[in-house]
């Protein structure tokens, strides 16, 4: 047992669908979840009903992650509670499809093996969607939602940064069934290895 209840047989496999605002994560990481029969923890979607109650209570828009009083009241519960979640299930020999930007996460060596830490035994591979900064723009701007806006204001969006673990690099523009089956090659990165 883990101390939770939960016993450790054979682990799942982790997929991490990642990469900047506006580059397609939750509709690669649907599909290949389908694919995969895996459970899907979009980290949005898990942490949508904190971020509202979180912006009622600081004066915010409903769904403003980006807002500073909002990030800071969030700090890095939003991924604890999808790596809490994905982790229980992964226990339980189900392949999880996790899907936020992580890009602090993936990018810094002592992050990335924190996050492998985190995910306990289980075999970790990542997919990572490159979009060049004009694209990710006409994505954000044709999506419209209110946490995109200050992305949007800014004069450049955040440079994309490469993570430091092994991965599969997948072009936003690519067609669905392209990127899907690039994903499915990223290379594995097994639970022992502690260092990217």
């Amino acid at each position: 047992m883990d101390g939770r209840g939960v016993s450790e047989g054979e682990a799942g496999t982790a997929w991490i669908v990642a990469g900047a605002p506006g580059s397609g994560k939750s509709t690669l990481a649907a599909r290949l979840a389908a694919q995969q029969r895996a459970f899907l923890l979009d980290r949005d979607v898990v942490i949508a009903p904190l971020i509202r109650v979180i912006a009622e209570l600081v004066g915010a828009a409903r769904d403003d992650l980006d807002d500073p009083r909002v990030r800071d009241a969030l700090g890095d519960q939003g991924y604890e509670a999808v790596l809490v979640t994905a982790r229980q299930n992964l226990l339980l020999g189900r392949d999880v499809v996790i899907v936020a930007p992580f890009t602090r996460a993936l990018a810094e060596p002592r992050q990335a093996r924190e996050l492998r830490k985190r995910l306990g035994s289980a075999p970790l591979r990542v997919a990572w969607l490159s979009c060049p900064e004009e694209e990710r723009r006409r994505r954000l701007e044709r999506r419209g939602a209110t946490r995109d806006a200050g992305k949007l204001e800014a004069a450049a969006l955040a440079a994309e940064v490469e993570p430091v673990v092994r991965h599969a690099v997948i072009d936003c523009r690519w067609p669905i069934d392209e990127q899907l089956s690039a994903a499915r090659r990223a290379p594995v990165i097994a639970g022992e290895e502690a260092s990217p």
